[in-house]
């Protein structure tokens, strides 16, 4: 993940982490479920940089 996804807001680099950790906890299981479902949680602002990466264990 980039800075973009977590560090904005009055809260701050650990609000984000928080709300990251919370998002990815409740998530589905398959990647491409799990980064949507972040996106989807999180709501970035699409003028900022987000990267994201999921691994699955096979």
């Amino acid at each position: 993940m980039s800075d973009g996804l977590v560090e904005r807001g009055p809260g701050g680099l650990s609000t984000g982490l928080d709300e990251l950790r919370a998002a990815v906890a409740g998530g589905p299981v398959a990647p491409q479920a799990l980064l949507d479902a972040v996106l989807t949680a999180l709501d970035p602002p699409r003028t900022d940089d987000v990267t994201l990466l999921a691994l699955a264990r096979t």
